[in-house]
């Protein structure tokens, strides 16, 4: 039987604006286009194609979500439509992830955020500013615990028992 203790949440608000760079290109193999901005990250299997990554300390989490409260959008050029085209993929998953972890000893939150979206109309936008919730639990208010069971009687009870000692190791 297992009983749990009332869930407290933290609730975060976090508030960024994602200024994309005009004049840097990045090159790649194939193709160099002009998709960058701070705290953008890249997943080898999209090339190109950034993502937003924060890590965010906590005090005291270990699980939790994070919601898209707001966002603004502007339209994007015809070279990084192209771009974004090769991965429609990516417009099927959630825009925000939320992971946690510890870094020494220290809880924190990984937020990643997709920066693009494809309007009903078929235009693809990219973010530039964007609010998000992250309502972290507590960990040592998820912790649950067992009720103690002691049986009524043990095998060990019958039975002979020897002591024996032991003058050395080996």
């Amino acid at each position: 039987l297992l009983f749990g203790g009332a869930v407290f949440a933290t609730s975060i608000q976090v508030d960024r604006s994602i200024v994309w760079a005009n004049s840097s290109e990045i090159h790649f193999p194939d193709r160099s286009i002009n998709l960058a901005f701070d705290h953008a990250v890249y997943n080898p299997t999209t090339p190109g194609i950034p993502f937003y990554f924060e890590t965010i300390q906590l005090n005291d989490a270990k699980s939790g979500n994070a919601t898209l409260l707001s966002s603004s959008y502007e339209a994007l050029n015809e070279k990084e439509v192209i771009a974004l085209k090769k991965y429609e993929a990516l417009f099927s998953s959630p825009p925000v992830t939320l992971q946690f972890g510890y870094d020494r000893k220290k809880p924190l939150a990984q937020l990643r955020v997709f920066p693009f979206r494809k309007t009903p109309a078929g235009q693809y936008e990219k973010m530039t500013r964007f609010s998000i919730r992250i309502d972290a639990g507590s960990a040592s208010q998820q912790r649950t615990t067992a009720s103690t069971a002691f049986a009524a009687s043990s095998v060990l009870k019958k039975g002979t028992w020897f002591k024996i000692a032991v003058d050395r190791d080996g």
